[in-house]
């Protein structure tokens, strides 16, 4: 120990003595450090960082983590959500779970008021079994939760608990808050705790304002019954994930065989009222899937897990890069330090003490890096949280530096410290004490005997090289692969149209009396000032829900081995003008499509798909799904268009009119044309429906290059990083060759001198500094080439429209790389042309 600190203290006065080597070597380090901090933090934010409860490790979701939302009908193959119903027969008859619970997997947002206050802001509401806190262990820091008695009995238990957040922001953080009032729409629950604010919830990248019991769905969501399912139908509503803490001893793996017997007897339950057969044999094919908990459940985990991986690789060889920078730094400081080498070795020291004590100022120098970058990284989260976001609204991540990222960056800093210290240690070590002592090593570059033009640091410079190739690469293939997502044509014109979402249900509107509403509301919308067309659909576009069904052609015979089942949506008058989406046989909806004859269309790819080359005009479509059967007649082709993926190829999708519908809808998104303002025309469109009916929710407004940057955030994330640290990089490595360059040039000044002093010219000089340079860095190409060869395969499934030996990037990135090298080598260079025979000859 009294060694090490020895070592440290003679470290830390040999980096004070040198401010400017420090500066620089600590900079260097700090933005490696400081960027595979940061992005680790974001990983262990999304994936690694297990949920603030009581025993994380015994949880168990029996549901797939990463679905959310609703699924209305029924469902074969592993189960994404479960019913109601179901939860209730699982959570009484399971025998590996101590309990088991449900919550609603996409939490609703409704208006809430605090007090007898008249109007209130939106905040994010999810709905929980009354044992949901209990079991996961989560205390109230006010009042108490609520427990399994709110289980019994629908709409009879109005109590709330709000989270930490909302009690601070919406509160005023109230000391007296248990007993007060908030109204969720039309119903005053009474507020009974606060949540601590380690908690938001089980959904990570998911943030909860308030938890109330799953029996006040519909005050919550009213205008439809999500609880209750009647006997004998096949209308399934799938809006729950359920998660148990395992009894002690119980293996995941039996679980999820217990589970599934259990699940099993209550399906073929429920499907012994169902009258037909095959409907029956439908709802019980289904199975459930066990997994572990313990980290949450995410509907980004999946989105952002490749992404991230990919993402730290490149930081892993952007710190190999700082490290290789760092080393050459250490390798020139080193070669004025032979004489203080050789003086130690002759004294008697060990070459084993030398490298130690080298190592020791490595380590140090990568620990005041690490301090830096820290810092850097505290900075880098909040940027990095904004790139993984879309919008101005980042994902409710805990992006922060905890203990699990103070580890690894110890480790990196560690790691770091070694990497880049021990080949010069072992180098500076290496010395010749007879010729060193003599004084030959004053010019040492010059001489016969020395180290001539130092291997080892022009093998730091080609390794750089090769790293800034992989990673221009890389960032090359990602930018490409965004740039041919975002120019994906779709069909229609996006630009120019308002999409909303109105929920006529939530306000209390139903059957015949939302249609009407509905209708009113599209006229309503297109005398608004700046309208130039509205129109409606039940899915819209990019707004991310979908409905298909099986289907038959009555009076047709469609070749065999062909999967009878088509996406569908229900669409308003002029929708096809409005959206811009061309008519290539028949004609658009009109009002008198919703009356009389249903009428149905559909698009290019179920034309081909099902007739081929022959006319569709006429046929009949039946829709199978049993309690909407239907039948309609085609009277109208229209052109593929994407509605909620750009990716794939567009899936067969056929039409009804929205007012002569295959099911009644109890929610609809508008596409409002417009021209001007838009700020004015959704000033004109919110009167609108607040003149029609003031207790409408206000409609929030997006547009469809705002839904498709959502859908493409992670690509967007992965491409600006990616671009990021292959500039860094780029940059990194330009510098690394810069100061092998300088360093050899002002070490050879004797060489040069005599060169020019036997008749050089400054031509000749300035070429062979050159190069040497480029020698250089082409072999770092040639070598960052295969490596990028090798390692790009990776990437296949990530890129769109190119390969990962796409040609133009890669031979872009080379020609990059080679001219901003050249660039960094001219300084030198040119600086080597210009010494004075006299000045450096007088010098040796």
């Amino acid at each position: 120990m009294e060694t090490l600190l020895q070592d440290l203290r003679y470290s830390l006065r040999a980096l004070i003595k040198n401010p400017a080597f420090s500066a620089v070597a600590i900079v260097t380090l700090a933005i490696g450090i400081g960027a595979n901090t940061a992005l680790f933090s974001l990983m262990d934010a999304v994936l690694l960082r297990k949920l603030p409860v009581r025993d994380p490790q015994q949880l168990v979701c029996i549901t797939d983590p990463e679905s959310s939302g609703m699924s209305i009908g029924t469902s074969d193959g592993e189960r994404g959500l479960i019913t109601y119903h179901e939860y209730e027969g699982l959570r009484d008859q399971n025998q590996v779970f101590s309990s088991l619970l449900a919550f609603q997997s996409n939490s609703s947002e409704a208006p809430v008021m605090l007090g007898n206050a008249t109007e209130g802001s939106k905040a994010t509401i999810n709905m929980v079994s009354g044992n949901f806190f209990q079991l996961l262990g989560v205390t109230p820091v006010q009042g108490h939760a609520f427990g399994a008695e709110v289980d019994q009995g629908l709409l009879a238990h109005p109590v709330a608990l709000v989270s930490y957040a909302f009690w601070q922001r919406r509160m005023q953080h109230d000391p007296a808050v248990t007993g007060q009032k908030i109204r969720i729409r039309q119903t005053v629950f009474d507020v009974i705790g606060v949540i601590p604010a380690s908690f938001s919830g089980l959904m990570v990248g998911e943030s909860t304002d308030i938890w109330v019991p799953l029996t006040m769905q519909q005050a919550v969501d009213p205008g439809q019954d999500w609880l209750t399912q009647p006997k004998g139908s096949v209308t399934k509503i799938m809006f729950l994930h359920a998660v148990g803490r395992l009894k002690p001893g119980i293996t995941i793996a039996q679980a999820n065989t217990s589970i599934n017997l259990t699940f099993k007897q209550v399906i073929e339950a429920e499907a012994a009222s169902i009258p037909k057969e095959e409907d029956r044999k439908a709802i019980t094919k289904s199975i459930l899937v066990a997994r572990s908990a313990s980290r949450g459940l995410s509907t980004i985990r999946g989105e952002y897990q490749r992404n991230l991986g990919i993402l730290m690789g490149l930081v892993g060889l952007l710190l190999l890069l700082t490290c290789a920078n760092v080393a050459n730094l250490i390798l020139a400081r080193s070669a004025g330090r032979q004489r203080e080498m050789a003086v130690r070795l002759a004294l008697g020291a060990g070459r084993r003490r030398l490298v130690r004590q080298l190592l020791t100022e490595s380590i140090l120098l990568a620990a005041f890096g690490a301090l830096v970058g820290l810092l850097l990284a505290h900075w880098g989260d909040r940027l990095l949280l904004r790139m993984a976001s879309s919008g101005n609204d980042p994902i409710p991540l805990d992006v922060k530096i905890n203990l699990m990222v103070l580890g690894f960056t110890m480790g990196v800093t560690l790691l770091t410290g070694v990497l880049f210290g021990l080949a010069p240690a072992m180098r500076a070590t290496r010395l010749d004490l007879n010729y060193i002592l003599r004084g030959a090593a004053r010019n040492i570059f010059g001489s016969t005997r020395g180290a001539g033009r130092i291997p080892l640091g022009k093998l730091l410079v080609g390794i750089q090289v090769s790293i800034s190739l992989l990673l221009l690469i890389v960032a090359g293939l990602f930018v490409r692969s965004i740039q041919n997502l975002s120019a994906i044509p779709l069909g229609y014109n996006a630009q120019g149209m308002i999409l909303f979402r109105m929920a006529p249900g939530l306000s209390g509107y139903k059957g015949a009396a939302m249609q009407h509403l509905f209708d009113q509301l599209n006229s309503k919308f297109k005398s608004v000032s700046g309208v130039t067309a509205a129109t409606l659909s039940s899915n819209g576009l990019f707004a991310g829900t979908e409905s298909g069904d099986q289907i038959s052609f009555p009076g047709y015979t469609v070749k065999p081995g062909l999967q009878l089942s088509a996406r569908f949506d229900q669409i308003g008058p002029n929708y096809f003008a409005t959206i811009g989406i061309p008519i290539l046989m028949g004609r658009d909806v009109t009002p008198e499509d919703s009356t009389g004859t249903k009428h149905c269309w559909i698009n290019q790819t179920m034309s081909k798909y099902f007739f081929g080359d022959e006319s569709p005009m006429g046929r009949q479509i039946k829709d199978e799904y049993p309690e909407t059967q239907r039948v309609c007649e085609i009277v109208g082709v229209v052109a593929d268009a994407k509605y909620n993926s750009l990716r794939g190829n567009t899936p067969k999708r056929f039409y009804f009119p929205f007012f002569n519908p295959i099911d009644d809808s109890n929610f609809a998104v508008y596409f409002v044309r417009y021209s001007g303002e838009a700020s004015a025309v959704t000033s004109g469109l919110r009167r609108a429906v607040r003149d029609i009916d003031p207790a409408l929710d206000a409609p929030e407004f997006f547009t469809i290059p705002e839904q498709i940057d959502r859908r493409l955030r992670g690509d967007r994330m992965t491409a600006k990083l990616a671009g990021f640290f292959g500039s860094l990089a780029l940059f990194l490595a330009c510098i690394g060759l810069y100061g092998i360059l300088s360093y050899t040039v002002a070490r050879r000044t004797g060489e040069i001198g005599v060169r020019m002093a036997l008749g050089a010219q400054r031509g000749n000089v300035l070429r062979m500094v050159l190069r040497e340079a480029l020698v250089v860095t082409l072999l770092g190409t040639l070598v960052g080439l295969g490596a990028a060869l090798a390692a790009t395969r990776v990437l296949t499934s990530m890129l769109y429209g190119l390969t990962p030996r796409d040609p133009a990037t890669l031979v872009a990135a080379a020609l990059v790389l080679l001219a901003v090298a050249t660039l960094a080598a001219l300084i030198p260079a040119w600086r080597a042309s210009r010494t004075d025979p006299m000045t450096a000859l007088r010098y040796e």
